[in-house]
């Protein structure tokens, strides 16, 4: 071929069979790579999910964790990991009450304390503010 002529026909016919058929190659190694790694793990159920986190500063968060039938609540931390509390997993109702909250399994009553802590640390504080006028007098 002279460099100087233009390309023919047959040649960018053989150039689009040539990428048509880099493509399938690439297609059919991928659904074959797929195919052979789902038949790798037979156990292809997940059997955990992680429902919600919810960071309570930059190094401890609670992680709600469904696990089978049942909801795990955690809580995480550099100091370690700890359950707090375990109940049965029910789908949620739309006609469910807002304050509605889980019942926590009666054999564990040191999650019972914990969840009644981290209830009391969630919740609005009664504290004055700087913005009261018993802590101007401090001032």
């Amino acid at each position: 071929m002279n460099p100087t002529s233009p390309i023919g026909a047959n040649d960018w016919l053989q150039l689009a069979i040539t990428f048509s058929t880099v493509l399938l190659l690439l297609g059919g190694g991928y659904l074959i790579f797929r195919y052979l790694k789902k038949g790798a793990n037979p156990s292809s159920i997940k059997l955990m999910s992680i429902i919600e986190v919810l960071p309570i500063d930059s190094r401890q968060r609670l992680v709600l964790l469904r696990v089978r039938d049942k909801e795990v609540l955690l809580s995480m931390s550099p100091n370690g990991i700890e359950r707090l509390g375990e109940w049965d997993h029910e789908t949620p109702k739309m006609a469910a009450s807002p304050n509605a909250t889980p019942q926590f399994s009666s054999s564990t009553s040191p999650v019972k304390e914990n969840a009644s802590r981290i209830k009391n640390l969630l919740a609005p504080s009664s504290e004055p503010t700087l913005g009261d006028k018993k802590d101007r007098s401090l001032i």
